[in-house]
């Protein structure tokens, strides 16, 4: 028999993607797999809408906004307590293809020291190119999405072990959680998919890049693009990231070099006067990480 897997989808006020991504998880051609959605504390009607749409798919509301952290660890307990032989995390944004799950599962199977697996993760907007073929690390422990907005043109066809893997999309068995433990909800959101492949790591199993299963996710914003609120927390969680890694001195002074040069930039650059909310998120999330206050913080930039 086919080993149980539980799919966690978490929602926060986004009813229209976390549909179709259901949608394409009732196509799974794997026997043995039940959805739960845990519902992050909306304030819109998605849980009317889930339910209404997909009746026979279980909701947990979590009330509040946990972030993505302890949002799926409700989600993992859940699973953990129903039995579930391995746990896939989705993000609502993502739909996947119809043997996505069993080809996850299949090199799981084949891999005893198999960690966190991660499939082959295309932009939604653009279905041919490449968003994430698995992560790699630098010494500052700066993510590099391989194959990133390359077209697919089959140059990362075999199974690879790396660093991490994307959170948008990502299995691990019961084993590993028992001796891994959850994700860190220090961080709320963001990074905290790198510290637990990192922890995987460090306890001797593998993080797998998985090609022949494939989902499509919405495309990452950049820099420039992003809010004050992914500022905030990309950037004190960077910290955390490397206070637990014990990345070392210079890692740090680097890191905290190029958070300057951008809190300079977006404090005196002309080209940058309408960034003032993010330079100021910039500049609570270093004060945060130098005294160590992590977890969800209830600022502007919070949710």
């Amino acid at each position: 028999m086919a080993p149980r897997v539980a799919i966690i989808v978490l929602n926060w006020n986004n009813p229209s993607d976390t549909l179709a991504g259901l949608e394409s998880l009732t196509r799974l051609d794997y026997s043995e797999y039940t959805i739960l959605v845990v519902d992050n504390g909306s304030t819109d009607d998605s849980v009317a809408q889930i339910s209404a749409c997909f009746p026979g798919i279980e909701i947990l509301q979590t009330g509040v906004n946990l972030g993505y952290a302890e949002g799926n660890n409700v989600g993992i307990r859940h699973a953990l307590e129903q039995n579930a032989e391995y746990v896939m995390l989705l993000n609502n944004d993502v739909v996947v293809a119809p043997d996505t799950l069993s080809k996850l599962v299949g090199v799981a199977g084949q891999e005893p020291l198999a960690g966190f697996l991660g499939p082959k993760v295309y932009h939604r907007e653009e279905p041919q190119c490449l968003q994430s073929a698995g992560i790699l690390l630098d010494r500052r422990y700066n993510s590099q999405h391989r194959g990133q907005d390359q077209v697919d043109v089959g140059q990362f066809e075999s199974v690879k072990e790396v660093d991490a893997v994307s959170g948008c999309a990502m299995l691990t068995s019961r084993h590993v959680l028992e001796r891994v433990g959850l994700l860190d909800s220090q961080f709320f959101i963001y990074h905290e998919e790198i510290d637990w492949c990192l922890r995987a790591r460090a306890a001797g199993f593998k993080n797998l890049y998985v090609p022949t299963a494939k989902v499509w996710h919405r495309k990452p914003q950049l820099r420039s693009a992003t809010t004050a609120f992914t500022t905030y927390y990309m950037t004190r969680n960077k910290y955390l990231l490397l206070s637990k890694q014990r990345a070392g001195v210079r890692a740090l002074a680097l890191t905290t070099m190029q958070n300057l040069t951008w809190l300079l930039n977006w404090t005196f650059n002309p080209k940058w006067r309408g960034h003032r909310e993010k330079r100021d998120a910039l500049f609570k999330a270093l004060i945060d990480a130098a005294l160590g206050n992590y977890g969800q913080q209830r600022y502007r930039y919070g949710r």
